[in-house]
């Protein structure tokens, strides 16, 4: 469940039961709690493809680019 005003990041997958926090990190997945994980940027990028989403160079820089720059806060 999402609170009004909750942010999710770019490549974020949650699932089960519970309430999400405020703000969640790009390139996570999981449960909505401590148990949440990084979902590798590699993977996320062969989902898109997989749902037939034509990716450029310049796309896959952009994700590259937000799973550095995002690091810090799914570390927490």
């Amino acid at each position: 469940m999402f609170n009004a005003g909750a942010v999710v990041g770019m490549s974020t997958n949650l699932f089960g039961i519970g309430i999400v926090d405020k703000v969640v990190p790009s390139f996570v997945w999981g449960l909505p709690d401590a148990r949440m994980q990084t979902y590798r940027l590699d993977k996320a990028i062969e989902a898109a493809q997989r749902r037939l989403v034509k990716l450029t160079a310049e796309d896959k820089k952009i994700f590259a680019h937000v799973f550095s720059s995002t690091s810090l806060y799914r570390s927490q």
